[in-house]
C-alpha cells in the first residue's frame, strides 16, 4: 500500500468516524471515555498538568471526549497534548492559551522515529492504528514509545486480535493477542480485556470456561436479558480477552 493509499484509508476512516461520533455510541464509550479518565487519573497520580501522546490520532477524539465531558479546568489535567498522523490535513478539534495542542504530520510505515526526549510523554494513546502497519513497523514504533514515555508512565493501546475475524482489506498486520502480551511484557507491566466480542465467540468462550462462575448460564442470561447488543458485546469480551475482536492493552512501563 503506497503513502497516498495510506492517507486515503485514514481519511474515509476519521470521516465516517466523525460524522458518527455520538456520545453514547459503544465504541466511543469503550475507547474515547477510557481515554479521557486515564488523563484525569494520570494527572492525579502526577500530581501535576501530564503530557500526553496520541499516535494515529486522526480528529483527536480522546481530547474531545474530555473536553466535552469533564468539568475540570482543562489546564489541570493538560500540558501538552501531541497528537501524529499521517493526514496533513488534519488540525486540532480544540485551542487552549493554556495547553499546547497540535498534530504532527508523520507515516509510521516509513519510520518510527519520534522528535521527542527520553521518558517524555506521561501517558500515551495508541486507539485501532497498530494494525494499520507492518509487523516489523509494529515492534519498532513499539520500541520507539517505550522510549519517549516515562518511567511509571502509561500506554493505553487498543488493537484488533488477530485470527479471530478475517484481516480487514486496508489493515497491513492484527497482531494476535498472545503475541502482543508477549512483545509488550518484556518493558510493560500488562493488564488487558476484551472491548468487543462476537456473540457466536462467547458460546466458544463458555465452553472452553464452563468451570468459572462467571460464565454460569445464570449469569450468561441475566446479562441478556438486561442488556442489548452492544452492551452484551462489551461486558462479555472484558470477561474472555482471548476470544473478542478487539483488545485493549493497559500498560505501565517498568523498565
Amino acid at each position: 500500500m503506497t503513502i497516498s493509499d495510506r492517507k486515503e484509508v485514514t481519511r474515509v476512516e476519521f470521516k465516517k468516524n466523525s460524522e458518527r461520533f455520538d456520545i453514547w455510541k459503544f465504541k466511543e464509550l469503550c475507547i474515547y471515555e477510557k481515554a479521557s479518565d486515564l488523563m484525569v487519573e494520570e494527572s492525579k497520580f502526577k500530581g501535576r498538568p501530564i503530557n500526553v501522546l496520541d499516535i494515529g490520532c486522526g480528529n483527536m477524539l480522546p481530547l474531545v471526549w474530555f473536553w466535552k465531558s469533564n468539568r475540570t479546568k482543562k489546564s489541570t489535567v493538560l500540558k501538552n497534548y501531541i497528537g501524529v498522523d499521517i493526514d496533513e490535513s488534519l488540525s486540532p478539534p480544540v485551542q487552549s492559551d493554556e495547553i499546547n495542542i497540535r498534530i504532527i504530520n508523520k507515516d509510521f510505515a516509513e519510520s518510527s522515529q519520534l522528535s521527542f526526549d527520553d521518558g517524555y510523554f506521561d501517558l500515551v494513546i495508541c486507539n485501532q492504528f497498530i494494525e494499520h502497519i507492518s509487523k516489523v513497523a509494529q515492534v519498532s514504533l513499539l520500541s520507539e514509545i517505550r522510549r519517549v514515555t516515562a518511567m511509571e508512565g502509561l500506554l493505553y493501546l487498543t488493537t484488533l486480535n488477530g485470527g479471530i475475524k478475517p484481516m480487514k482489506e486496508y489493515h497491513i498486520y492484527e497482531p494476535p493477542l498472545l503475541e502482543m502480551l508477549e512483545l509488550l511484557k518484556r518493558n510493560w507491566r500488562v493488564s488487558n480485556y476484551g472491548m468487543t466480542i462476537d456473540m457466536r465467540n462467547v458460546k466458544k468462550a463458555m465452553d472452553k470456561y464452563s468451570d468459572l462462575e462467571l460464565t454460569s448460564i445464570h449469569e450468561y442470561r441475566a446479562i441478556l436479558s438486561k442488556f442489548g447488543g452492544n452492551m452484551r458485546r462489551i461486558i462479555l469480551s472484558t470477561l474472555f480477552p482471548e476470544f473478542s475482536d478487539n483488545v485493549v492493552y493497559m500498560c505501565r512501563r517498568i523498565k
